[in-house]
């Protein structure tokens, strides 16, 4: 469901590296408009560490959909989880604010609702198997409406869309959430990947993946749900435990949209999810030529753009 997380980089690289998927979409110069207070981005994800010292203060916890998957006693490692909310809304740790990771939205609080295993942990046959968690993410959409979300990040996804999904998406849009999903991580070269849930919803902002230099990563999903593009290659954000990782993927590119839609939200509270949507398409740059194309959407996200 979400990102590798290959390699940690050392500390004295985090915020020059740190800053550079945040600078190419401009997030730096749309700080002196928002920050993103007073909105809070449910993350539905494998958990989020409260104590990772980007996001100290800003993480309230919902429930756990995906207990009775692992083993009784196992600490899940809340890796994934960590990682995309610090891309939100990290707000930085160390002298001065001098280390560590800084979100798009560094403002904005975190609700965080595990819904998928991290990589690896042993409860991954059972989650996958048992219908008891076949509605784990839908459930985790409906929390994180009624417990005051405005923007609800899925960095992650399946072939397998459920009446349920559907009908959770649904109920958050026609609540004014905006929802933002990753557009998957199976691309091709043949130009057309498979349709990914839940970014292929009616509703849904499908995010892309783009390299450094804007052309589309060779993993990021092609298809005609992808709404617009960000930066998902080499991009630094904060695990647990203290830990910084550095990985690829919709998933991260996925967030930064997540965190520019935060911004919009602070600043413009009232506005629908549609006219959010229209905004950062409308504004997004290294628009594909006709206009649109599957492999990046209707461009690359401009947090400056966008609020304006």
């Amino acid at each position: 469901p979400g990102a590798a997380l290959p390699r940690q980089p050392t500390l004295r690289q985090l915020r020059p590296d740190g800053l550079k998927a945040l600078e190419r979409i401009h997030a730096p110069a749309a700080w002196r408009a928002a920050r993103g207070s007073g909105v809070t981005v449910a993350v539905l994800d494998t958990g989020v560490d409260p104590n990772a010292p980007d996001l100290a203060g800003d993480v309230r916890t919902g429930p756990d959909y995906t207990a009775g998957a692992d083993p009784i006693g196992y600490q899940p490692p809340l890796i994934h989880g960590t990682y995309i909310a610090s891309l939100i809304a990290g707000h930085g740790s160390g002298p001065g604010d001098s280390l560590g990771v800084i979100g798009v939205a560094p403002g904005a609080n975190i609700l965080s609702v595990r819904v998928i295993l991290d990589d690896g942990e042993p409860g991954t046959a059972a989650y996958n198997q048992d219908a008891r968690f076949a509605d784990a993410i839908g459930k985790g959409i409906y929390y994180a409406v009624r417990h005051g979300a405005t923007v609800i990040n899925m960095s992650l996804g399946s072939q397998q869309p459920t009446a349920y999904l559907r009908a959770a998406v649904a109920y958050a849009v026609a609540r004014g959430v905006v929802v933002v999903a990753s557009a998957g991580n199976n691309g091709t070269g043949s130009g057309f990947a498979p349709y990914i849930y839940p970014a292929s919803f009616t509703g849904v902002i499908a995010v892309a993946a783009v390299t450094g230099s804007g052309a589309r990563a060779s993993f990021s999903e092609q298809n005609a749900a992808v709404v617009l593009s960000a930066p998902g290659v080499g991009v630094i954000g904060a695990g647990p435990d203290g830990e910084y990782l550095d990985a690829e993927g919709t998933s991260p590119a996925a967030a930064l949209v997540s965190g520019v839609a935060a911004l919009i939200r602070s600043r413009y509270p009232r506005l629908s999810p549609a006219l959010v949507e229209q905004a950062l398409i409308t504004s997004a740059t290294h628009r594909p030529p006709g206009g649109y194309s599957t492999n990046t959407g209707f461009g690359e996200v401009d947090a400056v753009t966008a609020l304006r």
